[in-house]
C-alpha cells in the first residue's frame, strides 16, 4: 500500500510505502536541497499491507495506520515524528482484496472524525479503532 501524509500533519508530504516481503514501511521523504525524493527511513513491522494517515483536524492527525499479514489481523500504528511503532491493535484477518486488508480514516468534520475503519473479509465485519489512541 501506499499513503502520503497530508497538509497539516508532522511530517506532511513524505510517502509511506509498505513492503510486505521484506516486513517494513519505507518512508520516502522530500529533499529540497537536491529536488529528489528518497528512502529517509525504513520501519520494521510485520508482513504490511495497506497503509492510511490520519488527516489534520483528527485526534491522531499525522498517526501511520498499517494493516499487517493479513492472516494476523493486526494494525500497526506509526507515531511519524519518532517513525516507530507505538501500538499494534488485533483486528479481524482478511484475504480479500488481492491480500491488502482496506483501511481508512475518517477525516476532520465528520462524525467519528479520527476513527480508523478496517475491512474484515473472512469474517465480513468492520473494525473502528477509536480516536485518540496513546502515544
Amino acid at each position: 500500500g501506499v499513503a502520503v501524509a497530508p497538509a497539516g500533519v508532522p511530517d506532511a508530504g513524505d510517502v509511506f510505502v509498505t513492503n510486505s516481503g521484506s516486513d517494513t514501511v519505507s518512508v520516502i521523504g522530500y529533499n529540497t536541497a537536491h529536488d529528489t525524493f528518497s528512502v529517509v527511513d525504513t520501519i520494521t513491522v510485520t508482513a504490511p499491507t495497506g497503509v492510511a494517515v490520519a488527516p489534520a483536524g483528527v485526534p491522531d492527525a499525522g498517526d501511520v495506520f498499517v494493516t499487517n499479514d493479513v492472516s494476523s489481523g493486526t494494525v500497526s500504528v506509526i507515531n511519524p515524528s519518532t517513525e516507530q511503532v507505538f501500538d499494534t491493535i488485533t483486528v479481524g484477518s482478511s484475504h480479500g482484496f488481492e491480500n491488502e486488508p482496506q483501511l481508512a480514516v475518517i477525516p476532520a468534520g465528520f462524525t467519528g472524525a479520527g476513527d480508523v475503519y478496517v475491512a474484515n473479509m473472512d469474517s465480513g465485519t468492520v473494525s473502528v479503532l477509536g480516536a485518540g489512541l496513546p502515544q
